[in-house]
């Protein structure tokens, strides 16, 4: 099942490889600054023992993900702002909107 599946298996399955990049030990910025770089659009980011998605709208970059601590919920925060994405020492980072057959999809 895929939402079982590691991070990165999830990444490759739906996002172009060249609009993959993996961070091990690199400060926040650096992924921020390939999702900026890559343009507006929706990724998918895996972390140390975390899946959530980054949405970035042309000028923030927004983290959405579920919240296991109280009070759990699904949540929509600032990127710099994420305890969860800062203290990560992995993430990988996968485009998701680039991919058009993934889009048509979706949404039909």
């Amino acid at each position: 099942m895929i939402g079982q599946s590691a991070s990165q298996q999830i990444i490759k399955a739906f996002a172009d490889k060249k609009d993959i990049k993996t961070f091990s030990n690199k400060p926040l910025d650096s992924t921020l600054s390939f999702v900026k770089e890559k343009g507006a659009g929706l990724f998918i980011v895996g972390l140390d023992s975390h899946v959530g998605f980054i949405y970035y709208d042309g000028k923030t970059c927004w983290f959405i993900h579920s919240k296991w601590v109280n009070p759990k919920a699904v949540v929509k925060e600032i990127a710099e702002q994420s305890g969860i994405l800062y203290y990560s020492k992995y993430r990988i980072v996968g485009k998701i909107s680039n991919n058009k057959t993934l889009l048509d999809k979706w949404v039909n």
